[in-house]
């Protein structure tokens, strides 16, 4: 039987149906409560002298009732007490207690007491506390207020109590006339076995968050956050992560899973992913959760991916002179559809040529000169100059160069022939002068090229007068007389800064100022250069 017991409390099985009627309460059934209403006119009592009252006794444990007398505020009370459903201590689920005055006042309102008790650890349902009370006594009121009354008895559906819950019923009336008033109480409750089954619900959320915009330079950075929002736990969650063509994880592939685990109900993961893009457009990432439960969710991101497109064009005089200024511009453009960072450009100084100056804050670095631009909007365009000047003859080659810290690097060239300017400076000197006629002067022709350029085919011819003779003559080219005429072969080329040297030698034949007069032609000049020489002889 032990054993029969444990097993309905550790169930919450509730026993059956049990009734305590306390003394006297056999024999007024109908007594005490109207069957219309919980206050009533008590009627005469039967008996033609009051029964005494029990004497108090205590007795605990056992079977049945047990009283004790209690002091409550300065007055008697007896305290009677039963188990239920079988009254015995110890045993049952459910406990009874009532506490009355000892002795009252004919006409003077009292009050007793019921306090229920569940003494299991478990709840008990419909609970329900019936009283009953002889003739003698008129109820004024109850607290809580009886859930009604039928054939004299009232009744308080308790419903359920919890564990070791406790209510508290409470009845105030008053006695009609002396006598004895008896009541009776019991309770009963529903033998019910409850066994609680948890409806849990699996639901998987996921969110996925992602730039909406980057250069084809920047990493792009997801993160994707997995979330129990149902109230089972969820085993072997995984997270796959597709992505399109043009995006490749940090693995090197365009997919990428994650192992989670179990996510307990309101638990969250969180994964992150690096991608790169290989190429610009529009992109979609899809993310996906599984579970064993069988639920899913999944959410995407879509970035779409720029990048600067930088391109460079150079413009240069086509010729100049050596020693001329030479301008070169480089204009450099992003037709790209995002900004290029850090965008530099640069202009190599080639040999032959010297750097003289820039634009926009260009400055000579080595051999090259450089501008610094920063950020160069899309669709945007910049011009920069830098000035040289060609030191040797030829073909000056300029190159220029383009880079951004984001965009492929664009270059570009130009070239200025760069063509010198002949100019050769003649000179005759005597070199005695004065000089006595049957003496002989020496005549020395210098041609010096003072330009840049070679100077070709450089005819010098001598004319006497006829107060001179021709005696010798020579130099840088070999001559030839005629008469008065001293010509010399022409000397093919005299380059820049180059010199060539002639002479005649003369007798002088006759006093007088005479002249010596030399005529000087090239290929590069069009009119003939003349030079005289004044010779006083005596």
């Amino acid at each position: 039987m032990k054993q029969l017991r444990d097993l309905i409390f550790k169930s919450s099985i509730v026993p059956a149906v049990a009734v305590l009627l306390l003394a006297g309460c056999a024999q007024q059934q109908n007594a005490g409560y109207s069957s219309a209403s919980t206050s009533s006119t008590a009627s005469t009592a039967s008996e033609s002298q009051p029964a005494p009252a029990p004497a108090p006794i205590k007795r605990g444990g056992g079977f049945g009732p047990s009283y004790t007398t209690v002091d409550h505020g300065g007055v008697p009370h007896v305290k009677g007490s039963m188990s239920f459903p079988t009254g015995v201590q110890g045993h049952d689920g459910l406990l009874l207690e009532k506490t009355v005055p000892a002795e009252v006042m004919v006409g003077q309102a009292f009050s007793y007491q019921y306090n229920v008790i569940n003494l299991t650890p478990y709840p008990i349902h419909d609970v329900v506390v019936h009283d009953r009370v002889t003739g003698n006594f008129t109820v004024d009121s109850s607290s809580p207020q009886s859930s009604g009354v039928s054939n004299g008895v009232a009744t308080w559906n308790i419903g359920e109590l919890g564990p070791r819950e406790a209510k508290t019923i409470s009845v105030t009336g008053k006695a009609a006339e002396e006598g004895v008033i008896t009541g009776c109480g019991w309770a009963s409750y529903s033998p019910i076995l409850c066994e609680p089954i948890r409806v849990v619900k699996a639901n998987l959320e996921l969110v996925k968050t992602g730039p909406a915009q980057v250069t084809i330079c920047d990493p792009i950075p997801y993160t994707v956050t997995v979330r129990n929002t149902g109230s089972s736990v969820l085993t072997n969650v995984q997270i796959s992560d597709q992505m399109d063509d043009g995006l490749r994880s940090s693995a090197g592939g365009n997919s990428a899973s994650f192992d989670v685990g179990t996510l307990q109900p309101g638990q969250s993961r969180q994964v992150t992913l690096a991608a790169t893009a290989t190429r610009t457009g529009e992109f979609t990432n899809v993310a996906k959760a599984t579970s064993d439960q069988g639920v899913e969710a999944e959410d995407s991101v879509t970035t779409v991916v720029t990048a600067p497109s930088l391109s460079i064009s150079c413009t240069t005089p086509e010729q100049r002179f050596v020693g001329r200024p030479i301008e070169v511009c480089a204009t450099v453009t992003n037709s790209g559809n995002a900004a290029s960072d850090g965008t530099v450009v640069e202009v190599a100084v080639p040999a032959g040529a010297s750097f003289r100056g820039a634009s926009s804050g260009g400055q000579l670095v080595g051999n090259k000169v450089v501008w610094n631009l920063g950020s160069l909007a899309a669709d945007g365009s910049t011009e920069v100059c830098a000035n040289f000047v060609g030191t040797t003859v030829g073909t000056l080659n300029f190159s220029a160069m383009a880079n951004g810290g984001c965009a492929d690097p664009a270059s570009s060239s130009c070239s200025t022939i760069v063509s010198g300017i002949p100019a050769v400076l003649l000179e005759v000197i005597d070199i005695e002068d004065p000089i006595e006629v049957g003496s002989n002067e020496t005549y020395e022709i210098t041609v010096t090229n003072q330009g840049s350029a070679d100077d070709t085919n450089i005819k010098i011819v001598c004319t006497l007068e006829d107060s001179q003779t021709h005696v010798s003559s020579g130099g840088a080219t070999s001559s030839s007389v005629s008469g008065q005429v001293v010509s010399f072969a022409p000397l093919p080329r005299l380059a820049p800064d180059a010199k060539a040297k002639w002479t005649v030698v003369i007798k002088a034949a006759s006093a007088g100022d005479v002249r010596f007069s030399v005529q000087m032609d090239t290929d590069n000049i069009t009119r003939p250069v003349n030079e005289n020489e004044s010779t006083n002889q005596y």
